[in-house]
């Protein structure tokens, strides 16, 4: 499932953001190395080649630029919407927060090392997709205690990322994320066994010290799949030419593919040691705990080209996969599971019980909250120009230039940036 945001919402999220975070001290004080500014730039760069204000270079490889603005913006999206919707809850984020202002490897969508191979900007990026999942559980639960990432050392991991309550009961939540040697590579089944385990023991720990009543694994599959697998770049004549699926149902069934071909390894080998990831989770004898979820949650995330009106649009393809599929009677893992897909695709009328607005409340939220950074555009005619304008319209046309930008602040105090283009050609609108 995917949602269509234009750059410019997704900028306006980031911008939001940035507000958020200056709120709590927490200050971007070295733009110029900050991969948190970088992202954003980027993001208002695609902005502005969408709009035709901005030349495309065919001759550049901007594929892993796309990966850090399109995930900057979908944290962004998650992000102020937790902020709006719980603020109490969110304020015990602040820990995790502090990370977007580090030289910490923001993008969910790109290949990172981690572990001990990996640099520390890689390794903290663990924390990142840790944050992303802690917003997400901010919508579609309560009373959440988070471990903040400063003091996993001093607990050794032993205790959950997450602990809320969802459906009355409390939950611990672990999430992991899979760090092959390279992108797309094989993972061993010990591998992938030794994560999972490590994760079942942190919510056995939760449940016997009485601060949850079950709990869910959910592994971030991302380093599983070669990003560029998904968006190839073909060579030709000095230009490159970007690949792309005909239709989402294809993507889709792509992705599902990678990960039936990544797990099939890993279920040969349970079976023949006779027992399955169930058993793994939930049987005393093999260190299990019957109050566990009896499946594993994995998701994926990658930028895509998609062809929409027979023109391709870039995608960021968010997957949700349950292994195996819950069968438990009460159907409370696959409602968790359901409620945690419905966040990441910014469906905030299916994150709760009761529907907590629209898709486009998702950006209304971010003007609830103090002092907005909003955009105001107006495309150059001289024939008819609000008065208003007319005194930076005689300014642009001086110019010369396709695109003015400035800022003022409007009567209710929120600063305004304000932009002034010639009359783009249309363009298809890219997704999220």
């Amino acid at each position: 499932m995917t949602h269509r945001h234009q750059f410019s919402d997704l900028a306006r999220a980031v911008a939001r953001l940035e507000q958020i975070l200056a709120a709590r001290g927490i200050e971007i004080t070295d733009p110029a190395k900050s991969p948190f500014k970088r992202a954003e730039g980027i993001l208002r760069e695609m902005d502005q080649t969408h709009l035709r204000q901005r030349s495309f270079d065919n001759t550049v490889d901007y594929r892993e630029n796309w990966r850090k603005a399109f995930s900057l913006g979908d944290l962004a999206l998650k992000l102020v919407a937790a902020h709006t919707v719980k603020p109490s809850e969110f304020e015990k984020l602040t820990p995790h927060l502090r990370y977007l202002a580090r030289d910490t490897e923001l993008s969910l969508c790109s290949f990172t090392r981690g572990g001990h191979s990996g640099s520390v900007a890689e390794q903290e990026n663990d924390f990142i997709a840790e944050l992303r999942l802690a917003a997400c559980c901010v919508l579609m639960m309560d009373d959440l205690e988070f471990d903040p990432p400063t003091g996993k050392k001093k607990t050794k991991g032993k205790n959950p990322d997450i602990v809320g309550r969802f459906n009355g009961r409390k939950w611990a939540i672990e999430g992991k994320t899979l760090h092959p040697d390279r992108p797309g590579a094989e993972q061993s089944p010990e591998a992938f066994f030794s994560r999972v385990i490590d994760a079942r023991d942190q919510i056995k720990k939760a449940i016997a010290d009485g601060r949850a009543e079950t709990g869910v694994v959910i592994v971030n599959m991302k380093n599983t799949v070669d990003p560029d697998s998904f968006l190839p770049a073909q060579p030709k004549d000095g230009d490159l030419y970007y690949g792309s699926h005909e239709n989402l149902p294809l993507a889709v069934a792509n992705l599902t593919k990678k990960y039936n071909q990544f797990i099939t390894p890993i279920a040969e080998t349970l079976k023949e040691r006779q027992f399955s990831i169930p058993e793994l989770l939930t049987d005393p004898e093999k260190g299990g705990d019957p109050k566990i979820v009896p499946c594993v949650i994995a998701t994926y995330f990658v930028i895509d080209g998609i062809v929409k009106d027979g023109k391709p649009t870039l995608t960021m393809l968010r997957s949700l996969q349950i292994d195996p599929e819950p069968n438990d009677q009460t159907g409370e893992a696959l409602r968790f599971a359901q409620k945690l897909n419905a966040c990441m695709q910014d469906d905030p009328e299916h994150v709760g019980d009761q529907p907590i607005g629209t898709r486009e409340d998702w950006f209304k939220w971010a003007q609830q909250y103090g002092p907005m950074v909003v955009h105001e555009q107006q495309d150059f005619n001289s024939q008819q120009v609000p008065s208003e304008w007319a005194e930076k319209v005689r300014e642009f046309e001086a110019s010369g230039k396709e695109m003015m930008e400035w800022e003022e602040v409007d009567a209710q105090g929120n600063k305004v940036v304000k932009l002034m283009r010639r009359s783009p050609t249309g363009a298809p609108s890219p997704e999220i």
